[in-house]
């Protein structure tokens, strides 16, 4: 029940101290209370978009229990990273439960360092939410 647990459970309620830019906006507020725990790298993380791919491809499948079938369709040579391996054998791990493998693909991804920033894109993308765009007030 602390304040950061409160702001995230209720991200759509400006009283609970966040900052005005994210009230409705739950990656933001992930974003902030993760800056404000100091959590994360202040440079950014040295992770590549394919890794994060390759992230995003295995939490699929693994949503989709399709995780014993070839998952990768950009690596059809067979050659596969070895953070695609790890994250694969996350999700085959047949010793852990569904709620487990989750868990430990999350911390699989948060060993990583990602600054703030990177986890705010990282929720946008998973949440079918980029918000990628330009006001008309900033190009005023």
């Amino acid at each position: 029940n602390s304040t950061h647990a409160k702001q995230i459970n209720h991200y759509r309620d400006h009283s609970k101290g966040m900052k005005k830019d994210s009230v409705a906006d739950l990656s933001s507020v992930i974003s902030d209370v993760l800056d404000a725990r100091g959590i994360g790298s202040k440079d950014g993380s040295d992770m590549t978009v394919g890794e994060v791919n390759d992230w995003v491809d295995v939490l699929v499948d693994l949503y989709k229990n399709r995780v014993d079938i070839a998952s990768s369709e950009a690596n059809l040579t067979g050659e596969k990273s070895r953070w695609r391996r790890n994250l694969e054998r996350i999700a085959t791990d047949s010793a852990l439960n569904r709620n487990e493998k989750y868990t430990n693909f999350v911390k699989a991804l948060l060993k990583r360092k990602l600054n703030p920033v990177e986890h705010k894109y990282i929720i946008r993308a998973l949440l079918q939410n980029l918000h990628v765009g330009i006001h008309l007030k900033d190009i005023m």
